[in-house]
């Protein structure tokens, strides 16, 4: 532990801001968090970002950004990654977006084929790979 580090801490057990703790010492916002939380990365985080994301999460990260601060120094402050900021912002929800079914699109399917008229019948014949084709189509007589 370094001068700084001990300085930074009492500067914020006094109750003074993140901001000007940053702008007294010259460091960044994120390394001020790193240093009053005793952390050096997200591997040494406590809860996954996954708990931490809620409606309380993404209103202050908005009001963070309408205060004029940049995503990643939002990211410092929550002690979040960048992109648990942008997910925020625009309010990703966890949920995956529901595919079709291979049944709805199996209905529509036939619809579409019986409108068609089905009075001719084609069939096809090939050799050597495609090379040579043969067709014959015939007209049905009901």
């Amino acid at each position: 532990m370094t001068n700084i580090d001990t300085a930074v801490r009492r500067m914020f057990h006094m109750g003074k801001p993140i901001e000007s703790i940053a702008q007294t010492h010259n460091i960044s916002i994120q390394r001020v968090n790193k240093i009053i939380s005793n952390q050096t990365g997200m591997s040494n985080t406590k809860t996954h970002p996954r708990q931490i994301r809620g409606k309380a999460f993404n209103a202050k990260v908005k009001s963070l950004l309408g205060e004029g601060f940049s995503k990643s120094e939002i990211a410092g402050i929550m002690d979040c990654h960048y992109s648990t900021v942008l997910r925020a912002v625009n309010d990703e929800s966890r949920k995956k977006p529901t595919k079709k079914s291979v049944k709805t699109i199996a209905k529509t399917a036939p619809v579409a084929l019986k409108n068609k008229p089905s009075n001719k019948r084609t069939a096809s014949f090939s050799i050597l790979w495609g090379a040579i084709s043969f067709s014959r189509t015939t007209t049905l007589n009901d």
